[in-house]
């Protein structure tokens, strides 16, 4: 039941995740007409801060999510 549980808030929240970037596809494809696929970069560059520069700097957890979704924006 323990792993039910695990499974399911990982399986939303990867789900919430590819819905917001399918949504913001759209948004740029119906406002400009032209499809625009520089949000991976964009995703790719939070990611990359949180995994790999976060913890070299002795960051907590929190502030290391602040950075990470700050920086690309």
């Amino acid at each position: 039941m323990n792993d039910l549980l695990t499974f399911l808030i990982l399986g939303l929240s990867v789900g919430a995740v590819y819905a917001l970037t399918a949504q913001g596809l759209v948004l740029i494809y119906r406002g400009s007409g032209v499809v625009n696929f520089a949000q991976g970069a964009y995703s790719m560059i939070g990611a990359f801060l949180f995994y790999r520069v976060a913890p070299d700097l002795g960051l907590p957890q929190g502030a290391a999510w602040m950075l990470a979704l700050g920086v690309p924006a």
